[in-house]
């Protein structure tokens, strides 16, 4: 299989998935460039190589670029949802459309996926259900927030993409799904 990890920050879970033999390929996107660099430097540490693909951007509707609310003392807190504000600077960042993700994205292997993208999710699940690599798609990890995105929603396009099994990890408003 292969690892999607989008929102990758310092890349716990794609280290995790590269444990894993059956991991051929790691594809780990981080858009905020302090937090890129110490992703790569674990890719580089865990001697991961051709492997693993650290990119430079976040996943959008659209190619280009956009300002990224920061949260200075958390890498994790990272959002291009419209009106956060962490108290911290914003920060232009790179967009990448799904087309342009799509290439880094191996062909012929199932895909697993983990989103935490601070509010942003139902956007790079939106353009994720329109990749020529979505049927291959086996699971989605992602993080949900109610505050800040309509869980059911979310939910009903997945079910209608052919996701009918879901999980929750957490309680309250603020918790992980898995979509399968």
């Amino acid at each position: 299989f292969a690892f999607l990890d989008i929102g990758a920050n310092q890349g716990l879970f794609s280290l995790v998935a590269a444990r894993n033999p059956n991991c051929r390929k790691i594809v780990a996107m981080e858009p905020v460039p302090c937090t890129f660099a110490k992703l790569d430097a674990n890719f580089a540490l865990n001697e991961l190589g051709e492997r693993a693909e650290a990119i430079n951007a976040a996943l959008a509707d659209q190619a280009g670029s956009a300002e990224i609310a920061l949260k200075p003392e958390h890498s994790g807190a990272a959002s291009l949802r419209e009106g956060t504000d962490f108290g911290g600077p914003c920060q232009t960042i790179r967009l990448f459309s799904i087309a342009e993700l799509d290439p880094h994205i191996p062909a012929n292997l199932p895909l697993f996926v983990k989103i935490d993208i601070e509010g942003y999710e139902p956007i790079a699940i939106r353009q994720l259900l329109k990749s020529v690599h979505a049927n291959r798609i086996m699971a989605m990890f992602y993080e949900m927030d109610e505050r800040w995105v309509d869980a059911a929603s979310v939910r009903c396009d997945l079910e209608a993409a052919g996701f009918p099994r879901f999980r929750k990890f957490g309680i309250g408003r603020h918790y992980d799904m898995l979509a399968e």
